[in-house]
């Protein structure tokens, strides 16, 4: 008798790189795609580029699932589809290896913010088989049924999957926040998965060792507000770095640089996402390095006809512009020579966090020139107190915490939880088996 079941390819013990594949009878549905940084294995950059998947594979950076990347002639009777939450890189960095004819759902929104990738060099560019989705639609793959619910991460598209087969109901939460400024999206989320009923919830936990007081969580209105503190008052330069795959954040930006009477300049790449999500173009783009950048970014650009500014332009008179400098532009600041007492708002760019070797760089650039560096982001993902919240609402069957360096700490002593393992083949019958978890379970002492 057939009867759904599933397995963790990856992401239990990371913040990102979840994979996990749900099956029922001859079909698979993997969900998400994405890559993680791991500083104990060799690791690839923009130097040293992999070959194929097989490279990634090899040194631990991707999982061994046959039949889906290219290359991989291993036969399968699996029919597969891949389903993508959102389009951060921990979810969708493998996508440029995955075969080209398998089926990829995504939402709406994660669809069109892919294209709009690709349009600039930085997405899968492949001739991938997308199969996009309206919010809140049904769409079928074999005995599987999926649905795209929204939720707030800060990126257009963010969606937590359901799943129904022949005799389960599952939700991944994909990544997900209350302290954004679309709290109404989750919370309508976690309405439809209280109803739902799911037999499982696979639920993000990112913020698991955050055990601080929740007053002194960072929202996206706390970086309104900062955003506009910090360059009404700069004595000086105003810099500032974002994630361009959040083109919500530049509203910060553009109306602290409006009510400053500076000129909002961006990254080319920055300011084709804002003006295709946001609408937007009055600002001013750098004219650095434009004839390397891609065709459809440097037509955009031409025919829109916004406001180039060279470097040149701007020293000596830095007090008129609040100017977006990306980690791999720093070396703008020569050409500058900014003033004393600058500041650097890093709101999410990349590098993301000292994690990252280009992070120490990045703190050594801003010394040698004089700038302050300023941290002026908020969290995409969700306090622990909310995931609890969150969770406790919703009231699974069971929970699955992952997309977490402390798994263990994400829970309720009201809901059953089975700690997921790397390869282990789950059923309805652990579901049935799964136990509460106790307070000593969780483990809250700071490691």
């Amino acid at each position: 008798m057939q009867s759904t079941t599933w397995k963790f390819y990856a992401g239990t013990n990371t913040i990102g790189g979840n994979i996990i594949g749900v099956e029922y009878g001859s079909y698979r549905l993997i969900f998400d795609m994405g890559r993680v940084f791991r500083g104990d294995v060799p690791s690839f950059d923009e130097r040293l580029r992999p070959r194929s998947a097989l490279d990634l594979m090899a040194v631990g950076l991707a999982p061994d699932i046959a039949g889906i990347f290219q290359g991989d002639d291993r036969a399968v009777s699996m029919q597969t589809a891949i389903a993508i939450s959102h389009c951060h890189l921990d979810h969708t960095g493998l996508l440029p290896y995955i075969r080209t004819d398998l089926p990829i759902f995504t939402s709406t929104g994660t669809h069109r913010m892919l294209q709009v990738l690709d349009a600039v060099a930085d997405g899968p560019r492949s001739p991938l088989s997308y199969r996009a989705v309206e919010p809140e639609a049904w769409v079928h793959f074999g005995p599987f049924d999926l649905q795209f619910i929204p939720v707030d991460h800060g990126t257009p598209g963010a969606s937590a999957i359901f799943i129904k087969t022949p005799d389960a109901r599952l939700i991944y939460t994909g990544d997900l926040r209350l302290h954004g400024l679309h709290r109404d999206e989750t919370e309508r989320f976690v309405t439809i998965a209280k109803a739902f009923r799911p037999d499982v919830l696979f639920i993000e936990g990112t913020r698991s060792s955050d055990l601080g007081d929740p007053s002194e969580n960072v929202s996206e209105h706390d970086v309104v507000r900062g955003v506009l503190e910090q360059t009404l008052h700069a004595p000086a330069g105003v810099y500032f770095n974002v994630y361009e795959r959040h083109p919500e954040r530049l509203h910060a930006f553009r109306r602290a640089a409006s009510a400053a009477n500076r000129e909002l300049l961006l990254d080319a790449v920055t300011a084709y996402m804002y003006h295709h999500f946001e609408g937007v173009s009055d600002f001013a783009v750098w004219a650095e390095e434009e004839a390397q950048l891609p065709q459809a970014l440097s037509r955009w650009l031409h025919d829109t006809g916004i406001k180039r500014v060279h470097t040149a332009d701007i020293r000596g008179l830095e007090h008129l512009y609040a100017a977006q400098i990306p980690y791999n532009k720093l070396h703008y600041l020569i050409d500058i020579q900014p003033a004393q007492d600058g500041r650097y708002l890093h709101s999410d760019g990349t590098p993301l966090g000292p994690y990252d070797p280009a992070w120490m760089n990045m703190l050594r650039w801003l010394d040698y020139f004089g700038l302050e560096f300023v941290a002026m982001g908020s969290s995409g993902h969700a306090t622990r107190s909310d995931l609890v919240n969150i969770l406790e609402a919703i009231e699974p069957r069971v929970c699955m915490p992952i997309h977490s360096l402390q798994p263990w700490r994400i829970g309720s002593p009201q809901v059953p939880r089975i700690m997921p393992c790397i390869s282990h083949v789950y059923s309805l019958a652990d579901v049935a088996n799964a136990t509460v978890p106790t307070a000593s379970d969780f483990n809250l002492t700071v490691l």
